[in-house]
Order: structure tokens, then sequence, then C-alpha cells
């Protein structure tokens, strides 16, 4: 006897096309792309978790908003990363324009949530390491650290990165060797795999 195999996950194409028949298939959408675009706005800007989620917020109602005018020119997944750079460019000109700087306060719970076999003086160099590079990627000029963003924690292609920030792969070649050589010297001392 064989077993009923997995129905294939839907694409991102057939999941829009739903969500313009249906507002309620709009969730699967949200879904997919909650954490990955999160994380984007976390490594991207320097505001705290519960401003990142209201920014978040903000993408998807701005996706939503003009999910209509999605013509698939691009992939849907630039394109919500492309909307979610533009909410978070408006957030950061309003916020200069209120004379506001915000800084980054993520809680890492890592810590609360090891398992006994967990080797401790280790996860609190890890901890340390990623608060280093958090802090370095902040000293980067925004298009710089979007690109390095994308590029190394988005696993995204040159490509895909040109689509998002909408400037040529040349471009993107040159930020991301500007932010390399600008992190380089403040990150030799860490020792990464």
């Amino acid at each position: 006897m064989s077993s009923p195999s997995a129905s294939p996950k839907p694409t991102d194409d057939q999941l829009v096309a739903a969500a313009l028949r249906d507002a309620a298939a709009f969730g699967p959408l949200i879904e997919r792309y909650e954490q990955p675009l999160l994380h984007f706005i976390l490594r991207s800007t320097d505001v705290t978790l519960e401003a990142a989620q209201d920014l978040l917020q903000e993408s998807f109602l701005k996706i939503w908003r003009y999910l209509n005018a999605f013509d698939g020119t691009l992939s849907f997944k630039n394109w919500a990363y492309r909307l979610t750079r533009q909410v978070i460019i408006s957030a950061h000109r309003a916020a200069q324009t209120r004379g506001q700087h915000q800084t980054v306060s993520v809680p890492d719970l890592s810590l609360f949530d090891l398992p006994d076999s967990t080797d401790l003086p280790s996860q609190t160099d890890t901890t340390a390491r990623a608060q280093t590079v958090r802090q370095a990627l902040q000293t980067l000029p925004p298009a710089q650290r979007q690109a390095l963003v994308l590029h190394y924690f988005e696993n995204l292609s040159y490509s895909e990165i040109s689509d998002i920030l909408q400037r040529p792969p040349g471009t993107i070649a040159t930020l991301l060797h500007r932010a390399k050589a600008t992190l380089r010297p403040q990150l030799t001392h860490l020792q990464l795999p």
C-alpha cells in the first residue's frame, strides 16, 4: 500500500493569486515571510524588537495595499523585501525629522533556553560575537548594510539584491566590497568560522 504523498507547497504566485481572490488567503504569505522580513528589519536597522515588529506590520499592510499592483516582473520575495525596505527608509526619515534615535535592544533569549548539555562558556562566547557583529553592522551606511544583510544573512543573489535595492548588480558588488572592507578591521579579532 502506498502512503499518500504530501502535496507540494504552493508557490508565491499561487498564494498571491489566491489572496487577490480572497483576503483570508493572504495569511500563508504572511506566515512564509514573517520571520525573514523581521530578521531583515532587525539586521538593517538600529530599532528595538518592538519597533521592528511594528515596521513588519506596516510592511505587510503595504504589501496588502499594493498586492493588486504586483505584476510578477519581480519575484514576490524580492518585491516584499523592496516594500519592506521602503518602510524602513520612511521610518528612518520620520525618526530623523522628529530628532529621534533608537538603539538595538533585541533580547537574546537563547541563554535562557539552553539544554543541560550546552557548554555555557561557548554559548556566551557566541552571544558576545553576535553582539560584536551586530554593533559593527550598525557602523555601515544603510545601503552597504542592507546589501550585506541580504547577501550574507538572507542568502540572496546579486541579481535579487539588485531588484530589491533598485541598483545595478555592479553597484551591489561595490557596496558589498566596501562593506567588507569597512568591517574587516572591526572584526579581525573574531575567529569566525
